[in-house]
């Protein structure tokens, strides 16, 4: 994705996302930046994900809704739900799995903060599926369905 990135009123880099984290983007400069020291084009900044640095340039990419910032453009590819309510339904089960003690633990390997990132992305999911459904699901409704069909 092509971006403008810089401060608010100082100068702007054309550049290209090349990572995507929590709290900031990695973005490689796609020309040359500066008047006194130039930073050469291939170098890689790291910017706070925030709409005041970040301005999008791509044109492919769908314009913002209102209200609409940065973070969430760029995590719009992050889960896709599936299109038949069977394939939902997979996904359900495969997230409640998921969550499952062991699993989200790791058998007890992971911290307490990794569990807490994987549970909090895993219920992010459950509930866009079940807003595609346009109904809650339980762990026992998604086993029942599967099973049935």
């Amino acid at each position: 994705m092509k971006v403008s990135f810089g401060r608010p009123n100082g100068e702007k880099t054309i550049g290209k996302i090349v990572k995507v984290n929590r709290t900031k983007v990695k973005i490689e400069q796609t020309e040359i930046r500066g008047r006194q020291k130039t930073h050469s084009i291939g170098t890689v900044w790291t910017v706070p994900m925030d709409a005041r640095f970040i301005t999008i340039l791509d044109s492919n990419v769908d314009a913002p809704e209102s209200g609409e910032d940065i973070v969430s453009i760029l995590n719009k590819g992050e889960f896709k739900v599936a299109s038949t309510d069977k394939e939902i339904f997979e996904q359900i089960s495969n997230i409640y799995c998921g969550l499952s003690p062991e699993n989200i633990s790791c058998d007890g390997e992971a911290s307490r903060s990794s569990i807490n990132r994987r549970r909090a992305v895993l219920n992010r999911q459950l509930r866009a599926c079940e807003a595609a459904l346009g109904v809650k699901v339980s762990e026992w409704d998604a086993y029942t369905y599967l099973r049935d069909n």
